[in-house]
């Protein structure tokens, strides 16, 4: 599912720079829109691939936190499409898609909640604990501590 939407993506960079992000051409006139729906879909992606055991997908209507993400993540990609950026983006941008990836597994671990849009699944697998040791194991059995009352 598509988090966000070119207008999204233009409150972020300004629509000169995304023409020249998008479009492969020698002079780049218009967003490519095939480039920039599929990053937007790849972004999507991503974000579901760490909701996936927590919430129930897709999110209707899109939570702003994962759409603020979404753009974070396409931003990046965008400017990995450009060789000679070398794939390395500003810092600005850098830092931006590494704390998207800390906030969506600070949602995947449940640190951080989308709130009401995103209901917990409820087929969510508990834990379970094994251990090796039997009750003949024990060091100190469970007269042990009567010795001591």
């Amino acid at each position: 599912m598509a988090y966000c939407t070119q207008a999204d993506i233009e409150r972020t960079l300004p629509r000169q720079l995304l023409v020249q992000l998008t479009d492969d051409s020698d002079m780049p006139e218009t967003v490519d829109q095939v480039v920039l729906d599929g990053l937007i879909e790849d972004a999507g992606e991503v974000i579901e691939g760490y909701l996936r055991e927590r919430y129930v997908l897709p999110l209707e209507p899109a939570p702003k936190l994962l759409t603020k993400l979404a753009v974070d993540l396409v931003v990046f990609a965008l400017y990995g499409r450009r060789p000679e950026t070398h794939g390395e983006p500003p810092k600005q941008v850098l830092e931006s898609w590494r704390q998207a990836f800390k906030t969506l597994e600070h949602i995947q671990n449940g640190k951080v909640t989308l709130g009401a849009t995103g209901q917990p699944d409820p087929e969510v697998k508990s834990a379970v604990i094994r251990v090796n040791k039997t009750p003949e194991d024990r060091i100190f059995g469970g007269g042990f501590l009567e010795k001591y009352r």
